[in-house]
This record gives C-alpha cells, structure tokens and sequence, in this order.
C-alpha cells in the first residue's frame, strides 16, 4: 500500500469516528431536552411508574425523601362527572405558593375552569381562568394577572405530587397546577411543589383516560375532546368550635398523613 493509500485511509477511519461520536452526542442531547419538558411545554413524556402516592418508588431523591406527616389542610377538588380529588397541602415546603393557591381557591377562582391539558403516564393540568370561554384556541394561556416567585425543594414529582405549572421560566407560575398521574422525576427542582393527593387518585386515573385532542386540531395539544370540568375547588377550614359552626361554614377537613 503507498503512502498516500494510508493517508487516505486514516482519513476516513476519523471521519467515521467524528460521526460515531456525533451521534451519540445528538442521542445524548434529546433525552436530555425530552427530560427538561414539562407542564407549560409544548410536549411532555414519562415512562416509569408506581404506586399510588409513591409508595414504592425508584432513584435516589426518591428513597431519600420523607413526606410531612401529621395534619395538613385539605383542598378538595369536585369534577365534574368524574368525583372529588383530596389534596394534603404543604406550606412547610412552599408556603408562599400554598397561600397563593389558599387565596384562589376562597375567592372561587378555579370553580368553572377546566383540566385543560392531559397527558396520560405524565400528568393533568388547570387552573386556566380562560378554559371558562369557549374558544379552546387561548387554554393554557390564563393567569390571575399576575405570577408569584418560585419555591423548588427536594420534594420528588411522585405519583399524586401537585405542583405550579409554569412558563419554563423562573417565576412564572401564577394559577395553573398540575397533579402528576406516574413518577417523574425529572420535574424536580423546576417546578413548585406544594401538595399531594390522599384520596380520589383513582378520579386522576379516570381523567387521564379521557378522549383527548392530541394533535391540537381545536386548541393546544392534549386538550379533552370533553370539557373535564373543576365545579369547586376549596381549600377546607376547621370551624371555631361545634357550638358556633353554622350550616354555611366549611366543612372540618385535615388530612393526617403517615
């Protein structure tokens, strides 16, 4: 073989390499943009799952995370056609979000609004004032006027967790929510988790069952063909004592989480 045989050779043996090393970069790249999507995002994917509320989870932020026990308020989701949602909040890790979502809720802010985004395996979104009209074109595009500061923690994104939607960028969130439907963790530390479901997952499961619009042919993509309706959101008070409650009062509601 002459000199210039081998040079050739060599040549193209490292532009194999160079694209080897290229592609596995670029595979790299995607599952690392795919991680980053979430609520707000134009699409967002998960592939493993649990237990309701974590009870059996995988990854290390997950094994070392102790939820807070004892009582925790409840705010109680009634949707329509599908049953009532109970949610633990917790102020002790975003209290500032905790009292936002408090002041929306008394204020009947969320009644009539919609779960506007659903993705099955991932999560359900609402919260948007502007899910009450009827062009589906604005979903997912409300806010109460205006956005409240970040509060990431260790908290994992299990299965039942309830954090802010935002606008993939930092204190953007205002209103809209989202319940995760299957572990995904990658949300953690990006999105502000606040509370967790302790009972009706199974009215979460059904939602995310639902007819939806996926490619976005009337509205954003993931939208219910159906309108998935939020009649009340409330977040349950304990009344002062059994003598001067009256029949209008909230009902006596705290979650004791073990």
């Amino acid at each position: 073989m002459s000199c210039k045989q081998n040079q050739a050779g060599r040549r193209r043996a490292g532009a194999l390499f160079v694209a080897v090393v290229a592609g596995f970069v670029g595979l790299a790249c995607d599952i690392q943009s795919r991680d980053e999507e979430g609520p707000h995002s134009v699409t967002a994917r998960l592939a493993s799952a649990s237990s309701p509320h974590g009870a059996e989870t995988e990854g290390p932020a997950a094994a070392a995370w102790n939820w807070p026990t004892g009582e925790h308020l409840l705010a109680r989701i009634e949707v329509r056609g599908f049953g009532t949602i109970d949610i633990a909040l917790f102020p002790d890790l975003a209290p500032r979000t905790v009292e936002n979502f408090e002041k929306l809720a008394a204020a009947g802010f969320y009644d009539g609004t919609t779960f506007h985004r659903v993705i099955p395996g991932f999560m359900i979104q609402g919260g948007d004032p502007l899910t009450r009209n009827r062009d589906p074109r604005d979903d997912g595009q409300g806010d109460p006027g205006y956005t409240i500061r970040d509060e990431f923690t260790r908290a994992p994104h299990l299965r039942g967790a309830v954090s802010m939607a935002n606008r993939s960028s930092a204190h953007s969130g205002g209103s809209q929510f989202f319940i995760v439907h299957e572990d995904s963790q990658h949300l953690d530390r990006h999105y502000s988790l606040f509370g967790r479901v302790v009972t009706g997952i199974e009215v979460v499961d059904r939602i995310a069952e639902t007819e939806r619009d996926t490619g976005g042919r009337w509205g954003p993509p993931d939208r219910p063909i159906e309108p998935v309706v939020i009649e009340r959101l409330r977040v349950l008070r304990e009344r002062p004592s059994a003598s001067a409650a009256s029949a209008e009062a909230e009902p006596v509601a705290r979650a004791e989480l073990r």
